[in-house]
């Protein structure tokens, strides 16, 4: 008999369990391995996949990595994190021979040998996104605003012979971005009757990019250079292109009402307004979804709440959204409740909301 002893320490070691025992099995060769011997393989049955599926939040997506092991699918990504965080990130960064195995430990404490061909690219890509998305649990959530980063990963995957699967309209966004590395220009309809400044242009293809990337955002131009103009041309799109088959919502502060309808009226004469204020507009809330856009005020938001929560919008727009930036208020609890495809606010220069503020217009555009 012959009687191979381990050590610990030398990596030899996984190589012969790996490569070695095989072929002495296919030699005729009878291997038995003692219980409690120290180096346990466990063996992929298939290719490693990845997949992107949607999370717990809107606009939120989780990223797993898995292969499938003795029948069951195990996680890559906590342990190849794992690895990085112990030093293996200079064996992800530095070229080597890629007919080299990584070892990655699995829970149960048993190896996995992985191509280094096939891991190293996708390690690589793994390091960015975990450094900005990491959490305590070695899981990866991805936002719609991530969509460049997620291209990069699933293109170095697909690279490395990894099957993808899942997130296909979010790739295609971060194809856009990743290849043309600019916002595309809008098409503004002939029945839109303002001439837009090359700035207003410029928002309004940012809005129109937000929307088909299903994103909300944030406009912050000076007072007088025309944010409801903007807003105003993004429904108009949205209305000549057939996707305006619910009401757009604007919010505002009472003094800014006429204003509203007086530019509906001037720059998107093809929008069907319906202005909600006074005490008889109770008796208008059976015709809200009949319009194209719909207007209400802050201070009424906390009396017609049941009606404006119960409809569901295609754009929910906050103007002067300043008045939410207390989180604490009704007013910024309610907003959060409207049911919208898309939702914008429209506040002056960031210079004049330090951060603190803003982040209860980021919970009302990012639920």
């Amino acid at each position: 008999d012959d009687f191979l002893l381990p050590d610990p320490d030398d990596t030899a070691w996984l190589d012969f369990m790996l490569e070695d025992v095989s072929q002495l099995r296919r030699d005729g060769w009878t291997i038995e391995i003692a219980d409690d011997f120290p180096i346990r393989l466990a063996m992929p049955d298939g290719e490693i996949e990845a997949r992107l599926s949607e999370g717990s939040g809107i606009d939120w997506f989780e990223l797993d990595l898995g292969v499938m092991v003795d029948g069951q699918r195990i996680d890559l990504i906590g342990p190849l994190i794992g690895l990085i965080e112990t030093g293996g990130e200079a064996l992800f960064e530095a070229e080597g021979d890629d007919a080299a195995q990584a070892w990655v430990k699995l829970d149960d404490g048993r190896l996995l040998p992985l191509p280094m061909a096939r891991i190293r690219p996708i390690a690589r890509a793994l390091m960015d996104l975990f450094n900005a998305t990491g959490s305590k649990d070695r899981r990866i959530g991805l936002s719609r605003l991530q969509a460049a980063e997620l291209e990069g990963l699933a293109v170095a995957a697909e690279a490395a012979g990894i099957v993808w699967q899942g997130g296909e309209a979010l790739r295609a966004l971060g194809r856009q971005l990743r290849e043309t590395g600019k916002i595309p220009p809008a098409t503004v309809p002939a029945s839109f009757q303002a001439t837009l400044r090359p700035y207003q242009a410029r928002g309004v293809d940012w809005l129109q990019f937000l929307r088909a990337a299903g994103i909300g955002g944030l406009l912050a131009d000076d007072m007088g250079l025309g944010k409801t103009v903007q807003a105003l041309a993004h429904i108009a799109i949205e209305q000549a292109e057939g996707r305006l088959d619910r009401p757009a919502l604007v919010v505002c502060p009472t003094s800014l009402v006429p204003n509203w309808r007086m530019e509906a009226a001037r720059f998107a004469p093809t929008l069907k307004v319906l202005t909600l204020h006074g005490p008889a507009r109770k008796e208008s809330f059976s015709e809200i979804a009949k319009h194209d856009l719909v207007i209400t005020t802050y201070p009424l938001l906390p009396r017609d709440h049941k009606t404006l929560m119960a409809q569901e919008w295609h754009i929910a727009i906050l103007d002067e959204a300043q008045n939410i930036k207390n989180p604490a208020a009704d007013t910024s609890k309610l907003v959060r409740g409207l049911k919208a495809r898309q939702r914008l606010c429209l506040t002056g220069t960031p210079l004049e909301n330090h951060l603190g503020e803003l982040w209860s217009l980021f919970d009302f555009i990012v639920p």
